[in-house]
């Protein structure tokens, strides 16, 4: 088991000392979105305040599924949708805040965070069913008598007056309570775990999220990229599913700078990270 480094980092919180004095100031660039591979994503606010979601580990149980560590990123927050292996290595970024499947809102400086508990995907559809290791086990994965590790939390980031949705590996129709947050939110990105091998999302689920929610771009994660993750974990390109749709946003590099108004809420435009992941 791991455990916190945090002793050992070489880093303060005079940053958000400053910060909770309102002694930052924001810049006028647009919000920043930065791509780590799987499910993991930076997200960078106009006052330069950065948010991690999502960082990945292997578990000798589960097999090798990342050829590499994860870097030791310095971030201001470090935050987990769920308690598995590939979403919750946040004993390894250099976050100055770390939260575990936070329920609730957070606000610091531009930033406000809010973490909606629901449930993660119990009854995969996908090429390989992975939760039919129910049977060999014996646990019962369905809500609501399900272990901790298949709780999740969809995190709803806002900033520079973009809302971003993180769905983590969610099932595909949240409670009432989420799913009419998510209703009343306009979100301008949202970030789904859908690949050919419909490892958590079928394609029919991710569109029917896309249809109620109606993201302006919505950017696949969990899915197969060479350097990143490996065949070991059953996952497969987003490539396919991208190709079902019409309205293609083209994301050139690891990073996506979203302004205000940029994609307008319909619902119908998707966009792909491809191979393009950082390390920084």
């Amino acid at each position: 088991m791991e455990g916190s480094r945090a002793q050992s980092f070489e880093i303060n919180n005079e940053k958000l000392r400053s910060v909770q004095e309102g002694k930052q100031v924001p810049s006028s660039t647009p919000v920043l979105v930065d791509y780590f591979g799987h499910s993991c994503v930076r997200i960078v606010s106009p006052l330069g305040l950065s948010v991690l979601i999502d960082p990945w580990r292997n578990d000798p149980a589960w097999g090798w599924w990342f050829p590499v560590d994860f870097p030791e990123v310095k971030v201001d927050i470090a935050l987990s949708t769920h308690a598995h292996f590939d979403h919750d290595a946040l004993h390894i970024p250099k976050a100055l805040i770390t939260m575990e499947r936070m329920v609730g809102t957070y606000t610091l400086g531009d930033i406000r965070i809010t973490g909606l508990a629901d449930k993660h995907m119990s009854a995969s559809v996908g090429k390989t069913r992975w939760t039919d290791i129910q049977k060999d086990t014996g646990e019962d994965f369905a809500p609501p008598t399900n272990n901790l590790h298949m709780d999740n939390v969809i995190y709803v980031v806002e900033t520079g007056g973009i809302t971003l949705v993180h769905w983590g590996d969610n099932r595909p129709v949240p409670e009432v309570f989420v799913d009419e947050y998510l209703r009343k939110q306009p979100i301008d990105v949202l970030f789904i775990p859908v690949d050919e091998s419909e490892h958590i999302l079928s394609y029919g689920q991710a569109d029917a999220i896309m249809e109620a929610y109606k993201p302006g771009v919505t950017i696949p994660i969990h899915y197969l990229m060479h350097g990143v993750n490996t065949v070991l974990s059953t996952l497969q390109p987003c490539e396919p599913w991208i190709l079902t749709h019409k309205n293609i946003v083209e994301i050139s590099s690891s990073r996506f700078p979203v302004s205000p108004g940029q994609y307008p809420q319909q619902g119908d435009a998707v966009g792909t990270f491809g191979n393009h992941y950082t390390r920084d």
